[in-house]
């Protein structure tokens, strides 16, 4: 069985276990010749038993375990007749963008539609990430790039509200980051690709972000030296996920793909924004749980 994107923290291990052949081949090297071609065909062969043991004795029967919990946690609405090719815009953006992986990156999901799912730079550059188990590419969020993908008739996802938008944390209730983005709008117009909005209810839930004072300037740090947050969630969010090892959520995280908005030849990044926003409240209203707020706010 492949393993798909649902353990995601296992891929923290590739790092380590390169950093370890690396270590033993320096060292191997730093003897003889004789004796570091030795070392390294024996430190080798020792990474690929330990990669394949570890596959077949926690990842496949984990992912195995929870395939079933993983669909039944994360269901998703489809219309009929979506385009070929489309910018799917996904809202909101939690803590770490589950659904969007979930369903774009992996076998979980019914929505199988080719297309790249756009991540941060950091993200879309580990070496070799693209030779990872995952059903669709990522592909950095760069506009250049983004189009690249549309003109070869690709779909592509973004999350354009940003780690902003996940620390707007309300329960049953939207805020989104919206009215002062622009470039899924510039690419729309450029490419004359229609936008297709999808909410996800719950998203914002999943993970919760340690509210306390030392993680906010934690954050902030990190942003000043690398233009880019690790949100850290709480402990309770994490207890929450790892029950999917055993069942589904009680409340599942529901994604609603809406109908495409496409550009008119006059449009303008306002006025394409001013009726995506339209098409979006109106998902909302045809899909919003009873016990959720009426309205979604944007700033």
């Amino acid at each position: 069985m492949a393993i798909q994107g649902i353990l995601l923290l296992s891929y923290a291990f590739w790092p380590l276990l390169i950093g370890i052949y690396l270590a033993i081949f320096l060292l191997g090297t730093s003897f003889t010749l004789y004796y570091g071609y030795k070392v390294m065909i024996f430190t080798f062969t020792s990474i690929l038993i330990l990669i394949q043991t570890f596959r077949n004795s926690v990842l496949e029967p984990a992912t195995f375990a929870i395939s079933s919990n993983i669909r039944k946690s994360f269901p998703i609405h489809i219309p009929e007749n979506l385009p070929k090719k489309a910018i799917y815009a996904w809202h909101p953006h939690g803590l770490y963008a589950i659904s969007p992986f979930i369903h774009c990156c992996s076998s979980m999901s019914d929505l199988n539609i080719p297309m790249s799912l756009a991540a941060h730079s950091v993200i879309s550059s580990i070496p070799l990430i693209n030779l990872l188990p995952i059903r669709n590419k990522l592909i950095p969020v760069n506009e250049e790039v983004m189009k690249y993908e549309l003109f070869k008739n690709i779909s592509v996802s973004v999350v354009p509200g940003g780690v902003k938008e996940s620390y707007n944390i309300t329960q049953k209730k939207l805020h989104l980051v919206l009215k002062d983005r622009k470039g899924i709008f510039r690419i729309a117009i450029d490419t004359q690709t229609p936008l297709v909005p999808v909410l996800v209810f719950g998203e914002n839930n999943l993970f919760e972000p340690i509210n306390s004072d030392w993680n906010k300037h934690l954050q902030k740090f990190i942003e000043s030296c690398i233009s880019i947050q690790f949100p850290i969630p709480s402990w309770n969010s994490l207890k929450h996920w790892f029950t999917l090892l055993r069942k589904p959520f009680e409340i599942p995280v529901k994604t609603c793909i809406g109908d495409p908005v496409y550009p008119l030849p006059d449009d303008t990044i306002e006025s394409l924004r001013d009726r995506y926003i339209d098409a979006l409240n109106n998902l909302y209203d045809t899909h919003r749980p009873a016990d959720w707020e009426e309205l979604i706010e944007y700033s």
